[in-house]
Order: C-alpha cells, then sequence, then structure tokens
C-alpha cells in the first residue's frame, strides 16, 4: 500500500464517521462506539497504519538495495543465483549485520537454520549426503 493510497483511507474513514482528520496519523478513536461498524471501520484503519509503519521502517531504502547487491556481485549469497532488488532482505540474526538480499526460499531456509541453531547443518548434512553404509565385510572374510 503506498502512502497515498493510505491517505485516501484516512480521508474516507474521516468523511464517513465525521471526525477531524489529523495530519498523517490516525484518526481519534471512537469512544463509546465499541462493537459498531464505525469501530470495526478504525480497528481496520488502526491495522493498516500500523503495517504501513512497519514495513516503512523495515525495508531499506532503493539505493541501500542497489549498494548490498553491488557487494553481492548481484548474486545471493545462499544459492549463488542472481537476485534483484525485488529480492527479501535476508533474516539477520543480530541487528546492525550488513543487509543481504536473498530470493524468498532462501530467506525460508535461512529463518529456519537461525531458529534451529547452527548444529541443525551436520544433521542437515547426513541426512542429505549419508555416509554409505558398510556391508559388514570388512574382515576379509566372505561367505
Amino acid at each position: 500500500m503506498t502512502a497515498e493510497a493510505l491517505q485516501q483511507r484516512i480521508d474516507a474513514y474521516c468523511a464517513r464517521y465525521k471526525v477531524p482528520r489529523r495530519t498523517g496519523g490516525l484518526p481519534p478513536y471512537p469512544a463509546g462506539e465499541r462493537e459498531t461498524r464505525q469501530h470495526r471501520d478504525w480497528i481496520v484503519l488502526y491495522k493498516a497504519i500500523s503495517r504501513f509503519r512497519q514495513r516503512q521502517t523495515a525495508l531499506p531504502t532503493s539505493p541501500e538495495r542497489a549498494a548490498a547487491l553491488k557487494a553481492q556481485d548481484g548474486r545471493c549469497p545462499i544459492c549463488l543465483v542472481e537476485v534483484g532488488v525485488e529480492g527479501q532482505t535476508a533474516h539477520q540474526p543480530q541487528p546492525g549485520a550488513a543487509l543481504t538480499i536473498v530470493h524468498l526460499e532462501c530467506n525460508e531456509l535461512l529463518r529456519r537454520v537461525l531458529t534451529l541453531g547452527p548444529s541443525v547443518l551436520d544433521r542437515l548434512r547426513s541426512c542429505a549426503w549419508p555416509e554409505p553404509r558398510s556391508s559388514g565385510n570388512e574382515g576379509g572374510r566372505s561367505r
């Protein structure tokens, strides 16, 4: 949702319920109107504004994304396949870590590994590429 679309929704709410417009903010809470259509519309508007603000603070700017992609040679550091500016911002385990752009699937893999901890890598390796089983004939005897 764009800032203009959000402002249009706010303006429409204010006009519909005849409440004062606040510059760039949430209209006043409809006190005494719980469980009414106005209350439900206010809740929807509140959630839309909250989501919009979260996205605004979470998404790096295009120049930052372009710089990150340049540092990565335009490739996802997980799968090494080309990724564009539309890629996901990688889940970072520590605040302040360098911005990294990855594919959606790679970001999900990264999130899962970070959730399960470093020992999951060894377990994953043994599951994906198991060691060949011995036949039990190493003693040189065969029947």
